[in-house]
């Protein structure tokens, strides 16, 4: 049996004490720097990111499309607008209010009648003009983004499903069909945007796909109302296929995300060597600085789940979704030190510069099942909705519904109809109900996620 004696005792001591207030220096320096760049906001370095830039390039400017177009009496009226249409739990399951509730708050909108025309020149324009060309820029260097864009464009969607609406009512088939695929046309120039400014993250790829949703909620919604020929189903299928390829593709997303630590720390090194870090904060973050500087971690933990995503993007939902856990189990490492506490907490004593790594790099890293998803849905949505008015245009020239949807592609004479992004295969028809619909992210057809587009009036 060893003796310790105790001077030996004294030792270890000293030196467990010195271990103790070095890792502890270390960590907190890193919870300072980390600090102290959240506090800053107007370093020159970090404000480069001008949207302006987007003026150079051949990709249009969403507030170009909306200029005039949103309503004045919207700036009062926001939350009652969103009322009126697309929160169907608030109408008693319907989609849209009430037709005097809608009448009412329309009554209030200024040269009604010119807006709506002056959508429908715009939205034709921009739409014959995609697919547009966004460049891919190798980092983000745009760190706010389009977030002054959100609101408006968002905003501006909604109307525009009010005017659908209005147009509809009017039985003007082909201005309902093309002011429906208004809000697709701005989450997708919205996402094109931000994609140029090399600023597309989680949230704005949130937005925008809430807006694609919109567009094909609206033409399942609208069909039913409307007396639609074979062409005009023909343009609608058109449309929205143009706009399911308009959106950028999710890794784009996550390429901004990854690339924005090594962005960060030669912005701040920027600052700290211009005198502006201390100046501004009264601190220079060297270590945070060293910490994201460090390439080769940082792409030992973030090229395989870049990789995967890649991959999962690549292929038919039914076999992402199963690559896509394998990504998951990748980013587990990254979001448990944010998610719940564990024995992976002593790892902020061990190695505390890991810890801290792993720890920023899993609240930068989006939700990538949400992420994707999404994106599937919004395909799913604009897709569906389309076929929908196909159906709804071939049940009003024969009278009756087709008994499979090869019969509508006959009729329309095109060699096939979009497919359903969640099956990679025909969608599920059922002349009998009559019913359209997708299984959802699930894949089992009678599951709360179904996606159904037929709405038959009873």
């Amino acid at each position: 049996m060893i003796k310790i004696t105790s001077k030996t005792r004294v030792i270890l001591g000293v030196i467990i004490i010195l271990l103790a207030l070095v890792q502890s220096y270390r960590l907190l320096t890193l919870g300072l720097d980390l600090r102290a760049s959240y506090l800053i906001t107007e370093l020159p370095q970090r404000s480069d990111h001008n949207l302006q830039a987007a003026s150079f390039s051949p990709v249009a400017d969403p507030m170009e499309l909306i200029d005039g177009l949103t309503a004045p009496v919207a700036s009062e009226a926001y939350m009652q607008m969103y009322n009126l249409a697309g929160a169907g739990e608030k109408n008693g399951g319907a989609f849209f209010a009430a037709e005097e509730s809608i009448n009412a708050w329309l009554a209030n909108v200024p040269d009604i009648d010119a807006r709506m025309q002056l959508i429908d020149e715009r939205l034709a324009t921009l739409l014959a003009s995609f697919p547009v060309a966004a460049p891919e820029p190798s980092e983000m260097n745009c760190f706010i983004g389009a977030l002054p864009l959100y609101n408006p464009t968002r905003t501006t969607a909604r109307f525009w499903a009010l005017l659908a609406w209005r147009a509809a009512r009017q039985g003007s088939a082909q201005q309902t069909l093309l002011i429906a695929c208004g809000p697709a046309a701005i989450g997708a120039l919205l996402e094109i945007h931000e994609t140029q400014t090399g600023a597309l993250t989680g949230m704005g790829k949130a937005f925008g796909e809430s807006m694609g949703q919109l567009s094909g909620a609206l033409l399942r919604e609208l069909a039913p109302m409307l007396k639609i020929s074979r062409e005009d189903a023909l343009q609608v299928l058109k449309w929205s296929e143009t706009l399911a390829k308009a959106f950028p593709s999710s890794e784009r997303v996550l390429a901004n995300e990854l690339n924005f630590w090594p962005v960060f720390a030669r912005n701040w090194q920027k600052a700290i060597d211009s005198g502006e870090a201390m100046k501004s904060v009264g601190r220079n973050p060297q270590a945070l600085v060293r910490l994201c500087s460090d390439q080769k971690t940082l792409d030992s933990y973030l090229v395989p789940i870049m990789t995967g995503f890649r991959q999962v993007c690549a292929e038919p939902y039914p076999q992402a979704v199963q690559r896509l856990k394998e990504v998951l189990k990748l980013v587990e490492p990254l979001k448990r030190h944010t998610e719940k506490a564990g024995v992976h907490i002593f790892k902020y004593v061990i190695a505390p510069e890991t810890a801290f790594l792993e720890t920023i790099l899993g609240v930068q890293m989006p939700n990538l099942d949400t992420l994707y998803i999404a994106s599937v849905k919004t395909r799913a949505m604009l897709r569906g909705g389309a076929l929908a008015v196909a159906l709804h245009a071939f049940h009003q020239e024969k009278g009756s519904w087709p008994a499979d949807l090869g019969e509508v592609a006959a009729w329309l004479g095109v060699p096939s109809l979009p497919q359903d992004p969640f099956a990679a295969a025909a969608w599920t028809y059922n002349a009998s109900g009559p019913s359209l619909l997708s299984p959802g992210p699930d894949l089992q057809t009678g599951s709360p996620d179904d996606l159904q587009f037929l709405k038959v009036p009873r």
